[in-house]
């Protein structure tokens, strides 16, 4: 009975290829994966990184921005690394410290700074929010 197996897809093609794998004996996750026609996504820190260089080619068509960014960080106590990635949307203001997601496991970097302000992230991160 196909109620007995949660819903993987509204495309009743793939459902069924998905049932029919589960009641032979396969498991969830390369039923899903083969009913799909979809692997998984890569999460790695080299894919999290993937086509993103040094500070001066993040901000190559910007140099004025790249040395406001790095001034501003200066004042806040911080010198970016040249393989650090400055990620605004994790500024709370130009030139945060806390933006700047260092090469070395920036993953986890990512990660235990939105643990830390109890914000939401999806996508090559998850993380939920604890808080309302």
């Amino acid at each position: 009975m196909a109620s007995s197996y949660p819903l993987i897809s509204p495309d009743p093609a793939q459902q069924h290829a998905y049932v029919t794998m589960r009641r032979r004996g396969e498991s969830h996750n390369i039923a899903e994966m083969c009913a799909l026609q979809a692997v998984p996504k890569l999460r790695t820190d080299t894919t999290f990184l993937a086509g993103v260089g040094t500070l001066q080619s993040q901000f190559s068509d910007n140099e004025a921005e790249l040395h406001r960014v790095v001034k501003d960080a200066k004042k806040q106590g911080y010198t970016p690394k040249s393989t650090d990635y400055y990620c605004p949307s994790l500024a709370k203001r130009c030139g945060d410290p806390e933006a700047f997601v260092p090469h070395d496991q920036p993953k986890s970097y990512v990660r235990n700074l939105c643990e830390k302000r109890d914000i939401s992230c999806h996508g090559m991160v998850e993380v939920k929010r604890k808080g309302k």
